[in-house]
């Protein structure tokens, strides 16, 4: 089994509890990532594999928008200084720790109204204990 999926889908309700009424979705390995339909939007895909009972990937975060674009920043979701993911964004991960934060600049592109913002990040998770 890829442990590909789990780690961006974790990230996903995250997203969802920070960014109310925004189109999140994780998506497949190894697949085109289109502009959808309805934005704003968030489209994440991540490569992961686990290293001493922790899962670790690498992310990337593509943001869509019509005009300005949607940039994003780790440093909105976690605790400065644990790493660790903000409590009051992980009610729907109960018993994940889980840690995020960026792995390169955030690059945006418009073209023609259509802004897409896209960000690496990492990302680390375990059970809490």
């Amino acid at each position: 089994m890829s442990l590909d999926p789990i780690l961006p889908a974790l990230v996903a309700e995250v997203f969802r509890a920070r960014y109310d009424g925004i189109d999140i979705e994780p998506t497949p390995p190894r697949t085109e990532i289109l502009p959808p339909p309805t934005r704003p939007a968030i489209r994440l895909r991540g490569r992961g594999h686990a290293r001493g009972g922790v899962l670790v990937s690498r992310l990337l975060v593509l943001t869509f928008s019509d005009g300005e674009p949607l940039t994003l920043s780790p440093l909105d979701l976690v605790d400065n200084v644990t790493g660790f993911v903000l409590p009051k964004l992980m009610t729907a991960l109960p018993g994940v720790e889980l840690k995020l934060r960026q792995h390169r600049a955030t690059r945006v592109q418009s073209d023609g109204g259509l802004s897409i913002a896209v960000h690496h990040w990492s990302a680390s998770a375990s059970l809490a204990g």
